[in-house]
């Protein structure tokens, strides 16, 4: 494995840690209109086992990364949104996948705000801290073969003979796997800004009147892509938003001060009843696929695979699943998806 950095210093480490199997601005019933209802099943079943595998690895191999399951809702504000949590329910009770739903006071007592009109509880996730999450599993996987080239890009590959120049040498291979990000030029890839903020610690009062020591986190329901609230340490929030789309070329930004901006306008309107301040904040760039699944192409005459981005690093875990089945000869439920 071959890394332009340091493994864990793209869109991972910038990130809030929230391993779900939502996707990124796409619900179930978005899904289910855009590939139709077996495929989309399958898809949101690979993307569970992937969540599971992930939490599996992450337990035998000891990674210490701050892992915890946590119940995962999806929320909407206002009638177009609480509409769309609306949508997915129906869907996911058409799947046969488990969720329950709330409005009014009952999603209070959930959630701790009356911000939003509809809530609905969804597949758990699992909070972790996203860098030593990866780094941690990067780690074990060399003990079982993979060596991992950190601060070695891939400079330009020659098909027919098989070899992958880098800036320190070259690399023979059988087959070439080519994991795209969001600074690689793709028409299948948008680039956008993002930012996280944490809040100060919360008092044991605030944070049993939110419900926020309940072990939950959350996803408010929109269009394009998501903003999310999670518990971070020492009685923190840490909540992800913004999202800006940009061009090309653009990487690591400093941090944005109009998200800050929104995220307090957000902290005063979510939670009106507790004086809630920010402590510190960061901004990065991360890919989404334009078509909301991951980006998947075989070039079986050259044995290259590319993919990237889909909204979720779960997903990506589901489609190294694939490419490994592909190349071992082996089945896989969503093959049929992409091929």
């Amino acid at each position: 494995m071959a890394e332009k950095s340091f493994i864990g210093s793209g869109a991972t480490g910038y990130s809030a840690g929230m391993l779900v199997t939502e996707i990124e601005g796409e619900s179930l019933s978005g899904l289910v209109a855009s590939i139709g209802k077996h495929k989309a099943e399958l898809y949101w079943r690979a993307q569970s086992e992937a969540l599971n595998s992930l939490r599996s690895i992450i337990l035998k191999e000891n990674i210490n990364c701050d892992m915890g399951d946590e119940r995962l809702y999806i929320l909407g504000h206002g009638n177009k949104n609480a509409e769309l949590v609306s949508e997915d329910e129906k869907a996911r009770k058409s799947a046969h996948l488990l969720s329950r739903n709330f409005i009014g006071e009952s999603l209070m007592k959930h959630i701790g705000t009356a911000y939003y009109d509809k809530g609905e509880e969804v597949h758990p996730g699992i909070s972790v801290n996203p860098l030593k999450a990866v780094q941690g599993i990067a780690e074990a996987a060399s003990r079982y073969g993979v060596s991992v080239f950190e601060q070695t890009e891939i400079v330009s590959i020659d098909l027919k003979k098989k070899i992958a120049y880098t800036a320190h040498g070259k690399i023979l291979y059988e087959t070439l796997v080519l994991g795209k990000d969001s600074f690689l030029d793709s028409k299948h890839m948008n680039r956008y800004e993002t930012t996280c903020v944490v809040t100060k610690p919360l008092t044991d009062a605030v944070l049993h009147s939110l419900h926020m020591n309940n072990h939950f986190m959350y996803i408010e329901n929109q269009l394009t892509s998501y903003h999310y609230v999670k518990m971070a340490d020492n009685g923190r929030l840490l909540i992800g938003l913004g999202d800006k789309k940009v061009a090309s070329g653009i990487h690591h930004p400093k941090l944005i001060e109009s998200h800050l901006v929104n995220a307090k306008n957000y902290l005063k309107k979510v939670f009106p009843d507790n004086d809630i301040e920010i402590e510190y904040a960061w901004s990065g760039v991360y890919g989404l696929n334009t078509e909301r699944l991951p980006l998947l192409e075989y070039d079986k005459e050259h044995s290259v695979f590319t993919y990237g981005g889909a909204g979720t690093q779960v997903a990506t875990v589901a489609i190294s699943r694939l490419i490994a089945d592909i190349i071992l000869e082996k089945n896989n439920s969503i093959k049929q998806i992409f091929f």
